[in-house]
């Protein structure tokens, strides 16, 4: 199959219905239209809409009565930590000691890509400005995905947001709401729920174009956006194909490839200089064996 009939295969898969929510400031709970400005106390726009969303995060976690509750994350402080004390049992991961000089509050430090908590554990998995930053550990955002839906329950929900036109990955640089959609659909055990976009539309308060300005060739138009955030409802489904961690798989398959003399060498060949250098290989062990082949200036290694 060719690549194009591939890709139409890919876009022909049955998608699950979502809710998406346009969240302007003019309808926003937290706006003072007298002032025309937002009620929440932070630094910059941005920081007021993820303090917004972590704020709607704990009291949909109450109302739902989670007992367990995981942060991705966390770095030096965590809103969400202040909010559990006497409601739920709070966890935090991060991969960082120290961040900007804290010291984390995470309780432990490990990889989204290898979560050490065993399946089915928590209720609720909160990424809180943390997506955009997985690639940057060699992470990627299928991989830490399914990695979220084994540690979920079955029905646990997961709250994931993302500063678009900020930094991070260039899907949420770029800001395409298609591209961040097909991404985020790449885990068959997690149903995408509501996708919500928060201060898109800043009317009546001024757009937000952060100092960290996004490379040109970046963008479609070329030129630099206002700056929002992205919230993502993801739902655990009862997928029996869920709960493995690619990162499992692939050690796994990795070690059973191992296990067999022969195929060490093909893969590490294969990996070097692909089915050429695998052929000139083959035939140079063969022909010293043999005595009909010689390495010359242009075949020495």
């Amino acid at each position: 199959m060719s690549y194009t009939g591939l890709r139409a295969a890919r876009d022909e898969r049955p998608r699950f219905p979502f809710s998406d929510a346009d969240i302007a400031c003019v309808n926003c709970v937290h706006l003072d239209k007298t002032l025309r400005s937002c009620t929440i106390d932070a630094p910059t726009p941005l920081r007021q809409c993820i303090n917004a969303l972590i704020q709607k995060y704990c009291e949909y976690i109450v109302s739902r009565k989670y007992r367990r509750v995981l942060e991705i994350g966390c770095g030096s402080s965590s809103r969400l930590l202040g909010m559990a004390e006497g409601r739920f049992e709070w966890a935090g991961v991060d991969i960082q000691r120290r961040y900007r000089g804290q010291p984390s509050v995470a309780t432990h430090l490990a990889s989204v890509s290898d979560l050490p908590f065993e399946d089915s554990t928590y209720d609720c998995v909160v990424a809180n400005q943390s997506i955009e930053h997985w690639y940057e550990w060699g992470v990627s955002i299928k991989q830490g995905l399914t990695e979220i839906s084994r540690v979920l329950v079955v029905g646990g929900v997961a709250f994931i947001d993302a500063p678009v036109h900020f930094h991070g990955h260039r899907v949420f640089r770029r800001g395409n709401m298609a591209e961040i959609v097909d991404h985020l659909r790449l885990v068959d055990s997690m149903t995408l729920e509501r996708v919500e976009r928060w201060r898109q539309n800043s009317h009546p308060l001024a757009p937000y174009y952060p100092s960290v300005n996004t490379p040109p060739w970046l963008l479609p138009e070329g030129r630099v956006k206002p700056a929002w955030v992205v919230s993502i409802t993801f739902r655990k489904t009862g997928n029996p194909d869920c709960g493995r961690s690619g990162v499992h798989l692939r050690e796994r398959a990795r070690q059973l490839i191992y296990s067999v003399p022969v195929l060490p060498r093909l893969t590490r060949w294969t990996h070097l200089g692909g089915f050429r250098y695998l052929c000139w290989r083959i035939r140079r062990d063969f022909g010293q064996r043999e005595g009909t082949f010689h390495v010359g200036p242009q075949d020495s290694e």
